[in-house]
């Protein structure tokens, strides 16, 4: 019987709506991305074990995080990344440890030993979406506070609508609904998801903190014979996940080189006091760096410098060792004929910008290494505490 009503009722429309976030909104133009999410909505379907129920769903990175809703109950499903790219979950047991303890927001869904009145539906597993049931007026009251104070600036927000199939018309998504969280996708942009609109799905998405990120999927009214389908593909923003690309260094006493901190961030604060991408240094000590995301994202780093007394030191250009292939592509092998196997590696642009640096330990005679950098020209100085070896290589 429940195949049959499945079987007679028409997949009528399908909504799409495709997203960069880098497109959108300028200032994430050189963040990272997480990876591509997908939402999935089926609107007004059978319910459990309709395969409209499974296919409700939300994807990221191609991996399905959360699927279907709790049956019969209308509800509103929330999902949060974090700009390390991993998905909130409520509170569960994982591998026998209790996980999330801090994810308790007044849903539905969860652990009760963690979140007092939570039901564990699915068991014991923590899920990847938080359920506020829409007929709950005290769950439509949490959900506000969840998404005004709870989700840090810079995650990711996806909110979309769980509707059965209501054969009576006995509830409605919207009735209990508080003006805040009205006004809070007001607020975002929205201008269908507004106060007197009839009970139709949709499915949101934006960044914490920034509302020109804000993209909707809203549908029809729904009708009681047809299923819809509102689909939405977006990118997920990210944090730089490194800041000084290389490791500490030394040079000689006197000399000076340029320490650049990663592309890609919105702010730079130097110990020195300097907010540039890059700054010179010829003191030996310890150099830190802030740097933050418009998106919420913040990382510090240091280097520590040790300037080197090479007075009598043999500086030997083009001796001591061979490199090559050279040019290369950027896979280079490192032959000596020094007796030392301590050597520190240090790789300079014409600019005199250190791009890469290594303390390399050799195990033999030669050492290869693989480097990532721009066709060019380059000064590679190797040194201990008694020699200097000076080449260049052409990166091809």
């Amino acid at each position: 019987m429940l195949q049959n009503l499945i079987n007679s009722r028409k997949l009528l429309l399908q909504y799409s709506l495709a997203l960069v976030l880098c497109v959108v909104s300028s200032q994430y133009s050189t963040a990272q991305q997480c990876g591509e999410i997908i939402c999935t909505n089926y609107v007004n379907h059978q319910g459990f074990p309709a395969p409209e129920w499974v296919g409700t769903q939300w994807i990221l990175s191609g991996e399905v995080q959360e699927y279907a809703g709790y049956p019969n109950e209308p509800a509103l499903l929330v999902a949060v990344v974090d700009d390390s790219c991993n998905a909130w979950r409520t509170p569960g047991i994982d591998n026998g440890d209790t996980v999330n303890l801090e994810h308790c927001f007044g849903q539905f869904n969860g652990a009760a030993f963690s979140c007092p009145g939570a039901t564990q539906w699915r068991g014991s597993r923590s899920e990847a979406y938080f359920i506020f049931q829409t007929t709950d007026p005290v769950q439509m009251d949490s959900l506000v506070s969840m998404l005004e104070n709870k989700i840090p600036i810079g995650h990711s927000v996806l909110i979309y609508t769980y509707i059965q199939y209501d054969p009576i018309g006995s509830y409605s998504i919207y009735d209990n609904w508080p003006i805040g969280l009205y006004d809070h996708f007001v607020n975002l942009g929205s201008d269908s998801i507004v106060p007197y609109k009839p009970d139709n799905g949709f499915i949101s998405f934006y960044v914490q903190g920034d509302s020109t990120t804000y993209q909707e999927v809203y549908g029809p009214p729904i009708d009681s014979n047809i299923v819809q389908l509102l689909t939405f593909t977006g990118s997920v923003p990210a944090c730089l996940t490194s800041l000084l690309p290389f490791s500490d260094t030394s040079f000689c006493s006197g000399d000076s080189t340029v320490i650049n901190a990663t592309h890609g961030y919105d702010n730079y604060l130097w110990s020195t006091g300097d907010t540039t991408l890059s700054i010179s240094v010829n003191q030996d000590t310890v150099y830190s760096v802030v740097a933050s995301q418009n998106l919420g994202c913040d990382m510090v780093d240091s280097v520590t410098i040790t300037l080197l007394n090479c007075t009598g030191i043999e500086v030997e250009e083009n001796s001591g060792f061979s490199i090559y292939p050279n040019p290369s592509s950027g896979s280079l092998t490192l032959e000596k004929t020094w007796q030392e196997n301590n050597v520190n590696l240090c790789i300079y642009n014409l600019l005199g910008e250190l791009v890469y640096n290594e303390k390399l330990l050799f195990q033999g005679e030669s050492h290869s290494i693989n480097l990532q950098l721009p066709p060019g020209v380059y000064q590679v100085i190797l040194s201990n505490q008694n020699r200097k070896s000076m080449h260049r290589v052409v990166i091809e």
